[in-house]
């Protein structure tokens, strides 16, 4: 997994974890979530990690805080992740975030969580 922070224009990466396997992504998606994010975007990418020389199915939990920050994190797979096993892991997400965030928007590859 890897963290981008964003404030004030200024932007610290750091890498966490290793990619994982794609069971864990909606478990770590809810360890990620920050109380006071007005605003959390997840969606799916294909990311390459320069120094491994790969690209990982990543999915990425973007969330606007309410002092203005941008936390990302890029939560990476070890293994691809399809339309199909997006869509469950998605809906695996959704159940979770739902208990404190409404459903601001959706489709295929992204979902937008609000306040």
């Amino acid at each position: 997994m890897f963290r981008k922070f964003y404030e004030q224009s200024k932007e610290t990466e750091y890498e966490v974890e290793q990619p994982v396997s794609s069971n864990e992504i909606s478990k770590l998606a809810l360890k990620v979530l920050n109380e006071r994010a007005e605003v959390v975007d997840v969606y799916l990418e294909i990311v390459e990690v320069q120094d491994k020389g790969k690209e990982y199915s990543t999915v990425v939990v973007d969330q606007y805080l309410d002092d203005g920050s941008n936390l990302v994190y890029l939560i990476y797979s070890s293994e691809y992740i399809d339309e199909m096993k997006w869509s469950i892991l998605k809906d695996e997400i959704k159940k979770s975030y739902v208990k404190k965030y409404n459903v601001c928007d959706e489709d295929i590859f992204y979902i937008s969580f609000c306040r």
